[in-house]
């Protein structure tokens, strides 16, 4: 292929990938899971367990809860794509609970401050790590009103 044409595809490569659609570059090759079962965990049961080769759909106001398995002392980040925006709530709060379910992590994000952080940056993560093997409920409860795709990185 001559360098020319070599060029003109790669640019126009490039101008394909910077309009791709950002759900799907959220998902990046993940699988889509229903997150409809019930995994006991907690003295409460998750709807799935989620790796890092899935992701979720979902809708605000409401309770998500899943399971996270680690091998051990990990860094469980949630990460969510707002497909929809309306009501911006009181507080969406992020919980992660340590396996056996003796201690957690809590974080919130007050009212506004979740649609704020969205927009500036793409995404809203969240990030807390955990220090035993084995199964941990994460929770997410908000009173905004939204519809989201989740997924997660554990590290």
């Amino acid at each position: 292929m001559p360098l020319r044409s070599w060029i003109t595809a790669a640019a126009f490569a490039t101008l394909l990938s910077a309009c791709a659609d950002p759900e799907e570059q959220f998902k990046a090759g993940r699988l889509y899971d229903a997150c409809d079962r019930a995994w006991p965990v907690c003295t409460t049961t998750g709807g799935c367990v989620v790796g890092n080769a899935q992701y979720l759909e979902g809708r605000f106001p409401g309770t998500r809860r899943f399971v996270v398995r680690t091998q051990g002392q990990a860094e469980i980040a949630v990460l969510m794509l707002l497909k929809t925006q309306g009501a911006t709530g009181a507080e969406t709060r992020f919980e992660w609970n340590e396996a056996g379910c003796g201690t957690k992590s809590v974080e919130a994000i007050e009212g506004l401050s979740l649609f704020k952080e969205y927009e500036a940056l793409g995404e809203v993560r969240r990030v807390a790590k955990v220090h035993r093997e084995g199964d941990h409920l994460i929770e997410i409860t908000s009173d905004a009103t939204a519809d989201y795709l989740l997924k997660v990185e554990v590290r």
